[in-house]
């Protein structure tokens, strides 16, 4: 119920979503609320959510849906094996988890690395999420804010971010 309340702002990255895509991997989708709402957004394309929780997976296949995507407990990694490739590949608020229970910063670029081979030629990886303190710390947070607004495709998704949230002055939220 906790992870379901802000909904209408986790959905903003359905717009981020090509509209013509026929595949769409969530990955670490929980419940299954926000695959299965990218699914109503996108009824036309095939969307998989996969997540290592047997209890999430199950709760997800469970609930019927007018229309619900499809769910398994499976490593990312071996998605690999797979001949299916995505159009798009989405990490809504997970990639922390990534960070916390795998080894830090390698677990996390792996994982956005295993998304980029998932994806078909000219597909998107998708990410909302958050950096945490000891990242950006590390990682010289005005340094990278200053990278961020010098590449011209930022400024409108900046622009968005900061009537939303408010000025884009630190990398983490406290």
């Amino acid at each position: 119920e906790r992870m379901a309340k802000p909904l209408h702002e986790t959905l903003r990255v359905a717009e981020h979503i090509p509209l013509d895509a026929r595949t769409i991997l969530d990955v670490g989708c929980a419940d299954g609320v926000v695959t299965k709402a990218l699914a109503a957004l996108h009824p036309h394309a095939a969307v998989r959510g996969i997540d290592l929780n047997e209890e999430f997976i199950a709760a997800a296949a469970r609930e019927e849906d007018e229309r619900r995507a499809d769910f398994e407990r499976v490593y990312l990694r071996d998605m690999l094996a797979r001949p299916g490739r995505f159009d798009a590949v989405t990490f809504i608020s997970v990639l922390h988890e990534f960070y916390e229970y795998g080894e830090g910063m390698s677990s996390v670029i792996k994982a956005v690395a295993d998304a980029y081979e998932l994806l078909e030629s000219g597909g998107k990886i998708i990410i909302r999420d958050m950096i945490l303190p000891e990242s950006a710390k590390a990682a010289r947070a005005d340094s990278i804010i200053a990278k961020i607004r010098a590449v011209p495709a930022m400024i409108p998704l900046i622009a968005d971010f900061e009537r939303e949230h408010g000025p884009l002055d630190t990398l983490y939220a406290a």
